[in-house]
């Protein structure tokens, strides 16, 4: 089984199929504008946190279904408390960091598998420095929220928590999960965190994206296997099938 599908589907705890983004996009959780916005970085190697403080808001099918557009040859790697927050696979493996990703089901003290905090969050951040990347979910409704349980509340280094570059908050009411807003750390500029700005120019790629994704939608692709495969046609130069 492809390692992103087999991560992504381990975090399923709740049984039942596994959403995509083209399911995201039917439900309105998610529109195709910041789709494009979020997968074109993704795909460039962003971090990411995915946040909600309500439990159930749909925080781990939000990092799984964008975790299965990364691009071909990234390997993910779950979270391991005991081996200090990194699997043994992982510190054995060679230095070809850049397309390697932490992925941690929770940030939270609760004993889960991919469940991270203490020590092994300090140590999950820190492989950021040797260029692993980060994609991990957390209760926090804001980048405040997020940064106080990662920074103040576990002593990781404020300048690794901005590193994670992208907090993608859930809005939950009744039975509706809503991406309203995302957040960036804007490095490139200031060095803070900014609103994605609705109004910003679209880029060639995530207007290619924005394509892809309304053809899942439109043939009606679903399954996280299903759109894989196809992401990863689309994105070698294959036609669709």
């Amino acid at each position: 089984m492809d390692n992103v599908i087999s991560v992504v589907k381990r975090s399923n705890q709740r049984g039942g199929r596994m959403l995509s983004v083209a399911d995201l996009l039917e439900a309105g959780t998610l529109d195709l504008d910041k789709a494009g916005w979020l997968i074109s970085r993704i795909e460039e190697g962003s971090s990411f946190l995915v946040g909600a403080k309500p439990g159930g808001a749909g925080k781990t099918t939000v990092m799984g279904a964008l975790l299965v557009m990364l691009p071909a040859g990234v390997r993910l790697y779950l979270t391991d408390r005991s081996a200090g927050g990194f699997s043994a696979e992982m510190s054995a493996s060679n230095n070809s960091y850049a397309k390697k990703y932490i992925v941690s089901y929770e940030i939270s003290p609760a004993f889960y598998e991919g469940y991270v905090w203490g020590k092994a969050l300090r140590d999950m951040f820190a492989k950021t420095e040797l260029g692993f990347r980060i994609a991990a979910n957390l209760h926090a409704d804001t980048v405040e929220d997020a940064k106080y349980q990662i920074v103040t509340e576990n002593r990781v280094p404020e300048y690794q928590f901005n590193k994670c570059g992208i907090f993608v908050p859930i809005t939950l009411r009744g039975w509706n999960r809503e991406i309203k807003r995302i957040f960036y750390f804007d490095k490139e500029r200031d060095n803070r965190w900014k609103e994605l700005n609705a109004e910003r120019e679209v880029s060639e790629r995530e207007a290619e994206i924005q394509d892809f994704l309304k053809y899942c939608v439109k043939r009606d692709i679903r399954l996280i296997e299903e759109v894989r495969d196809e992401w990863l046609a689309w994105s070698s130069g294959r036609p669709p099938i």
